[in-house]
């Protein structure tokens, strides 16, 4: 074999290993862990631009859209109609805390999911209805996201305090 030929089938080499690397660290999903198809685990985006990701729970998986900035957690579902099974919205925090919620301008009912910094669920508030404003809830422990889903889909999709999610 020519020293030429060698070097081009290196550097192809090189090249599908470090795709093979960059997929594996950028699917952040469990082997075990079925993603639906059409969905990738984090950095795919939606026609209206929002960052989602893909969340794996006992029950099935949830395309949650990322809620990032300030400007978009205080926004959150608030003014939409509805939201389809399969879908959620995700707060990621920067640190630990006892974050707020509340239903301002909400269409429809949810299931609020705190969940801490390993990915467990600390606690579930299901079915909250948009005549609990100005109420404000809170979770028992501090957590460094929040899931925002349709009602009964956490329920649904066998999330319950203690549940292990994978995103």
């Amino acid at each position: 074999m020519q020293s030429g030929t060698f070097a081009k089938i290196s550097i192809w080499a090189a090249i599908i290993m470090t795709a093979i690397v960059s997929v594996g660290i950028v699917m952040r999903v469990a082997p075990s862990a079925k993603v639906p198809p059409g969905m990738t685990a984090l950095g795919a985006s939606l026609a209206s631009g929002a960052t989602t990701t893909v969340i794996i729970a006992p029950g099935g998986a949830i395309r949650a859209e990322l809620a990032l900035t300030e400007d978009a957690q205080e926004q959150g579902l608030s003014g939409r109609d509805s939201m389809p099974a399969d879908v959620g919205m995700l707060f990621v925090f920067p640190t630990l805390g006892k974050y707020g919620f509340w239903m301002k301008d909400m269409r429809f009912p949810l299931d609020v999911v705190w969940i801490d910094a390993d990915k467990r669920v600390a606690g579930v508030d299901p079915g909250l209805l948009s005549v609990s404003y100005p109420h404000i809830f809170y979770p028992s422990d501090d957590v460094e996201y929040v899931l925002e889903l349709d009602s009964g889909e956490a329920a649904a999709l066998g999330i319950a305090t203690g549940t292990q999610l994978v995103f």
